[in-house]
């Protein structure tokens, strides 16, 4: 199954159930792809089977979940084509963004018109909707805008989103990037599974970027890996130091390789900052806070776990001596 297609129709239908204003119905939620693909039998019995199982769903996981459920749904799905090239791509990343977003807060055409200086909405809904192919010009915006690929938007070459290359273990780099690229906000996002930890660039509430840089945050690590946990601290501190507070507090969980989702599985960055369920709050305030009681050491522990603890310990005796 074309993962983009599948993705753009579990994301119209989790925005319907989301925003409760619309019925599930075969117009409702495939009237933008090709009339001739559409199977009305099968497509029609996956939105019924999805309005019977509505009450338990609460996210788009569950509908891709419902969509994969049978062999038929695969295929009819599958068989599904999106009017334009370019509307496919901009549904797609729609859908990205607009996963954990409230209906109210989402990114629509009309705001993408307006934030491309658009005086009227009805020219960008109908290259949305593929009855029409934006200018060259007009895609440079918007993928610029987004902060995605504008070969992949304009010809799906590539990666979706292009990861800003640097040393991948040197933290000063991050900081000589910061510098020249003026971020509104910088992200720190935790694959779980590896216990690494990266870092996106925002620039703004849809706009983000992803560092070639990670760091290895856990206790199995050699000499060269405790070094990268200080030079993270100093990064850190010298951030916010030297750019008004600019990391975010929030440490951002994942059980995937960031780097490698954005390059080789079209995943957003922002993907990775949005979900409300899988963070730590005030993860860098505590981080950072290396003067602590033994108490609150405790405390670190029973939150984070024992790689904080000795991440921050390791920290708390390099920068000490």
């Amino acid at each position: 199954m074309d993962f983009i297609i599948s993705s753009i129709v579990s994301g119209i239908i989790w925005d319907v159930i989301k925003g409760a204003m619309m019925q599930l119905t075969t117009k409702n939620v495939f009237g933008g792809f090709k009339n001739e693909t559409i199977n009305e039998k099968e497509l029609s019995e996956l939105l019924t089977t999805i309005e019977n199982k509505r009450e338990r769903i609460s996210s788009l996981s569950d509908v891709k979940e419902i969509v994969f459920s049978k062999p038929e749904f695969v295929e009819a799905v599958s068989k599904l084509e999106c009017k334009t090239g370019f509307s496919k791509r901009l549904n797609y990343v729609l859908t990205q963004i607009n996963e954990y977003v409230e209906p109210k807060k989402r990114l629509n055409v009309e705001k993408i018109a307006k934030l491309v200086g658009m005086d009227s909405s009805k020219e960008m809904i109908d290259y949305a909707e593929g009855n029409a192919i934006p200018s060259f010009e007009l895609e440079n915006k918007i993928a610029e805008m987004l902060g995605i690929s504008v070969e992949w938007l304009q010809y799906e070459n590539g990666t979706i989103s292009d990861v800003i290359k640097i040393s991948k273990f040197n933290a000063s780099d991050v900081e000589v990037k910061a510098d020249e690229l003026l971020p509104s906000s910088i992200e720190l996002v935790y694959n779980i599974a590896a216990k690494d930890v990266f870092v996106v660039f925002g620039f703004n509430e849809y706009k983000y970027r992803l560092i070639s840089y990670r760091v290895p945050f856990r206790t199995e690590i050699g000499a060269s890996g405790q070094s990268q946990i200080v030079e993270f601290y100093n990064l850190i501190s010298d951030l916010n130091k030297n750019h008004k507070k600019v990391v975010n507090d929030t440490l951002f969980i994942v059980d995937y390789d960031l780097e490698y989702a954005v390059e080789h599985e079209g995943i957003l960055p922002s993907k990775a900052v949005k979900n409300p369920k899988n963070r730590w709050y005030n993860f860098v305030d505590d981080f950072m806070y290396l003067s602590c009681s033994e108490e609150r050491r405790e405390l670190f522990r029973n939150y984070y776990g024992d790689d904080f603890v000795f991440c921050q310990d390791l920290v708390r005796s390099r920068t000490s001596s």
